[in-house]
């Protein structure tokens, strides 16, 4: 099955060329899955409608909260990294690839949380539908064997580059990086495509068609992480600001493009849109720096198409929003609650370094309150804890604050007030080993 998919898919390239537009391999996939087996076009559609009507169905059980639930869940993320040594320097050598998959996972938890600076450029006419999730997401301490990693693995090919649908860098034995078990961790494998493609994604809703060994994303090495400075090296143009992994996470949590990839149609003459109520009928993809506002066939009055949205295809700089509307068919497919399907919010123990699960004796214990909290906390400890240092780890792995305890102190203020919202880990660095509890900021 994997091998003549493989070679479906392959067919299907040549005979498209991989056009200029085509940046996100989303619809090749669909068409070659068809081309496979017509019957599997009948498949894809009934699926679709079920993943409409189980977010349309989570949005109405949520309209009575209006959506405010502080309840998250972060996601363990892994990246594999296959590239030559030529690449590699470009992207700045390990030290640069380092700083990649740090901004990358921040420019993931901003842009799912609508924490990102420029959702202040939101036009008018879309602010109220734009929609922040409670999708957070992490690097991954734990291997599956339960050893420590950094969040991310780096193998050196001879490979310049690989044809899509590159299933030959998911598997050790054919030169790439196997993935980790998808039920536990998201997979993204950052290679060079060698193409105008800039990713793809196997979502779990195509493991009819595809092995669980092939489930995440791919995205080609200029599109990975985000131009902090001008010196910054090696960028596709207008491509550097981190959104390829927005666009392409979306995908894995069941979002389709905004324009609907039904070659211009519109939802009155056939066509079926993105199958989402709040995002406005578009026919096709946009690109570069659209001006608001901007019209087509499928929305041709005031506020027209909303290429904004992170699932077209505008550059980085012109894409800053989710709406309500895709926050909810996302939670639907990944929080625990609401989907018997995904489990990727359920390990957070995949989050904290092996060390962090130290057994140690029950005095050792303490309590933080309150949690979730607005800056500062209180840490209460056992009498006799035998503390000997507190930090707090952001869900990079990076300690962002630091005290060493003192020997007959037993509660602790921590003023965390200057850190950004979200996840953080405070972790007891004891005689007899570590222990951890997760706090919220919000």
């Amino acid at each position: 099955m994997k091998k003549l998919m493989m070679m479906t898919l392959m067919g299907l390239c040549v005979v498209k060329s991989i056009q200029a537009q085509d940046k996100c391999g989303a619809q090749m996939i669909k068409e070659a899955i068809i081309a496979q087996n017509p019957s599997n076009a009948l498949v894809l559609k009934q699926q679709e409608e079920q993943i409409k009507q189980r977010a349309e169905a989570y949005q109405r059980d949520m309209e009575g909260v209006k959506m405010k639930t502080t309840a998250t869940v972060t996601v363990p993320v892994v990246f594999h990294i296959i590239l030559t040594s030529a690449q590699q320097t470009a992207l700045g050598g390990i030290s640069g690839i380092e700083e990649r998959v740090y901004n990358q996972i921040q420019v993931l938890n901003d842009d799912y949380a609508k924490l990102n600076a420029d959702t202040a450029f939101v036009p008018t006419p879309f602010k109220p539908v734009a929609g922040g999730s409670q999708i957070r997401f992490g690097l991954a301490h734990r291997k599956p064997d339960g050893t420590s990693t950094p969040g991310y693995e780096i193998r050196t090919t001879t490979s310049a580059s690989y044809a899509f649908p590159a299933s030959g860098a998911k598997y050790t034995n054919q030169g790439g990086l196997d993935a980790w078990d998808p039920s536990l961790y998201l997979n993204v494998w950052v290679i060079n495509l060698g193409t105008s493609l800039l990713g793809f994604t196997v979502p779990r809703s195509l493991l009819f068609s595809f092995p669980s060994q092939e489930l995440g994303v791919v995205i080609t090495h200029g599109a990975f992480g985000k131009r902090t400075a001008s010196t910054t090296p090696y960028f596709i143009s207008g491509i550097d600001k981190g959104r390829t992994l927005t666009h392409e996470v979306g995908h894995y949590f069941e979002l389709i493009h905004i324009w609907g990839d039904d070659n211009g149609l519109c939802p009155n003459n056939g066509g079926q849109d993105d199958g989402i109520a709040d995002t406005p009928p578009q026919a096709n993809s946009s690109s570069g720096v659209p001006i608001f506002p901007t019209y087509d066939a499928c929305s041709p009055t005031y506020p027209g198409i909303m290429f904004m949205n992170y699932m077209d295809y505008s550059n980085d700089t012109a894409l800053y929003m989710f709406t309500n509307g895709q926050v909810a068919r996302m939670h639907s497919n990944i929080l625990p609650s609401n989907s018997q399907d995904y489990t990727l919010g359920i390990h957070p123990e995949l989050l904290d370094w092996p060390t962090g699960v130290t057994s140690i004796i029950s005095d050792n214990n303490f309590l933080l309150y309150p949690n979730p909290s607005s800056g500062k906390v209180t840490l209460s400890l056992a009498a006799r804890s035998g503390l000997q240092q507190i930090e707090v780890v952001n869900l990079l792995g990076k300690i962002v604050y630091s005290t060493q305890a003192q020997s007959n102190q037993t509660n602790y203020t921590i003023d965390l007030s200057l850190l950004s919202k979200g996840m953080y880990v405070v972790r007891c660095v004891f005689k007899e080993g570590i222990q951890t509890q997760k706090m919220m900021l919000e």
